[in-house]
């Protein structure tokens, strides 16, 4: 089995790395979904819960090792809430044994139907993944242009 540098058994020298590379910057994440997702239990208090998405779950580990903030629209009415009640806007949420200061950014559905449902996931997800050929081109009518 090949040997890594950051693989240490317990993650000492990953934990290492990432000292060393965020030692005095601010790391930022950016994605559609966050790490945690608020929902609101019967009684009105807010339950966190792990997040869906790929991005949130590839990168969520990253929270052990270093401090950061995650940026994410609120994907739900417990979302919203939680975003309301932030202090300076930023939520500090503790999920798994890691901690993550959060910040949602809170849209219109409208908008959010237009950014996601017309422009990310039709038109942006396959410009990103170098998916367009010839006989797909993509159809940038006003609806994308709207959107």
């Amino acid at each position: 089995m090949a040997s890594f540098p950051w693989n240490g058994g317990n993650g000492t020298r990953l934990a290492e790395l990432c000292d060393e590379i965020a030692h005095s910057k601010r790391l930022i994440v950016a994605s559609n979904r966050g790490p945690v997702e608020y929902r609101i239990s019967e009684d009105g208090k807010l339950l966190a819960m792990r997040g869906d998405g790929g991005v949130a779950i590839a990168l969520s580990a990253l929270s052990r090792y270093v401090d950061f903030t995650w940026v994410a629209c609120a994907m739900c009415e417990g979302d919203r809430y939680a975003a309301e009640g932030a202090n300076h806007g930023t939520l500090v949420a503790s999920l798994d044994h890691q901690r993550f200061f959060l910040r949602f950014v809170v849209i219109p559905e409208s908008t959010y139907e237009k950014y996601y449902s017309i422009f990310c996931n039709p038109f942006l997800w396959f410009l990103q993944h170098n998916m367009w050929s010839p006989s797909y081109d993509p159809d940038i009518g006003q609806q994308v242009w709207d959107a």
